[in-house]
């Protein structure tokens, strides 16, 4: 018998294998199927990696999609951008020599909450009969 390989499995992998189990064994319904608490990296650099690991490990909030996207830039570094339902709720720019790189994730993380929590409160409030939620 040939050696074995382990495999690791980690407590954010888990609902990610399920995901693709589950789109794998219906295709017909995956389109109405929704995953909460996900975070979608479009991530290219090391860079922008580090700060997708380190962001995700401090959000907290496991029913919020977000997309987290990468532009790398020679000049500037990478310009990284949270989305949350097609709209950017945070942008900045990080580099490989950032002195204060801790603190850019703490503020991303607080930035992020804080702008979910106004987009749903005024959605609550400002939601009507006539209008559909794509319209103006």
């Amino acid at each position: 018998m040939g050696e074995q390989i382990p495999t690791v499995t980690t407590m954010k992998t888990v609902p990610v294998l399920a995901t693709v189990l589950l789109l794998h064994l219906a295709p017909a319904a995956a389109a109405e199927l929704e995953v909460p608490g996900l975070i979608v990296t479009r991530a290219v650099t090391s860079v922008g990696q580090k700060f997708c690991r380190d962001f995700s490990e401090h959000w907290t909030d496991n029913k919020i999609n977000l997309i987290i996207i990468e532009r790398p830039s020679a000049r500037w570094g990478s310009i990284m951008t949270i989305r949350y339902n097609q709209d950017i709720v945070f942008q900045t720019i990080v580099s490989p020599v950032m002195r204060n790189y801790d603190a850019v994730i703490m503020q991303a993380v607080a930035s992020v909450q804080e702008e979910i929590q106004k987009r749903i409160i005024n959605q609550a409030l400002l939601q009507t009969g006539d209008l559909s939620s794509d319209e103006y």
